[in-house]
């Protein structure tokens, strides 16, 4: 569920205001050995141990919120887990109520000028260099923290770290409303070492075609 409460309001600082939250309730019976999180560079923060799986009751629900002004916004969100976890193959601790939690919060910033949103971006000039204007396409920084943790009864069905914190930032280039192009350096820091390490720094670079 989304909510733009100012959408068509003329004032520009109230306008852009959007909240949003969302939930889900099951009994699913699923398999999760082997599963689990990763960083965007590829490793796994934690996987859940063999014979693992949920059941009963599956919880899940989350907030957001953003403001957007012009070329400047903001964003964040909360999300959580909750699940009965179990593992008849185990002959300790066969269940538990399991929680995972995770939160970011961006900020990001359009240097040539046009207004962000969640939408679709439009450059002011898009990319022609050998055109009669010249355009280079909208550029945007942004940066973003976040984090994902779990409670003591997911820790006894898991290997891995149980928490981890990261921090983002990078620049995005819209050469055009269909193409983008990303250079993100991200470190993310392990509650406990994973593969011997206990952080892990990587650089990102994307290309996105949207049609």
């Amino acid at each position: 569920l989304t909510l733009d409460p100012f959408k068509n309001h003329d004032n520009m600082w109230l306008k852009g205001i959007h909240l949003g939250g969302a939930m889900s309730w099951g009994q699913p019976e699923l398999a999760l050995a082997g599963g689990g999180p990763t960083t965007a560079a590829g490793t796994q923060i934690f996987a859940y141990n063999a014979g693992v799986i949920t059941e009963e009751e599956r919880t899940r629900w989350g907030f957001e919120g953003a403001w957007h002004v012009g070329p400047f916004g903001v964003s964040a969100e909360w999300m959580e887990l909750l699940e009965d976890l179990g593992n008849p193959q185990s002959a300790g601790n066969n269940d538990g109520r399991g929680r995972i939690y995770g939160w970011y919060a961006t900020a990001n910033y359009f240097i040539t000028g046009e207004d962000t949103s969640f939408g679709r971006v439009y450059p002011n000039d898009p990319f022609d260099p050998m055109g009669d204007d010249k355009g280079w396409g909208a550029f945007e920084l942004f940066t973003r923290v976040g984090a994902l943790g779990t409670n003591e009864d997911t820790e006894n069905f898991i290997t891995g770290a149980d928490r981890a914190l990261q921090v983002m930032t990078g620049v995005n280039w819209y050469l055009n409303s269909a193409v983008r192009v990303s250079l993100d350096y991200q470190y993310t820091d392990f509650g406990d070492p994973i593969g011997g390490e206990r952080d892990e720094d990587s650089i990102l670079f994307r290309m996105q075609i949207m049609f």
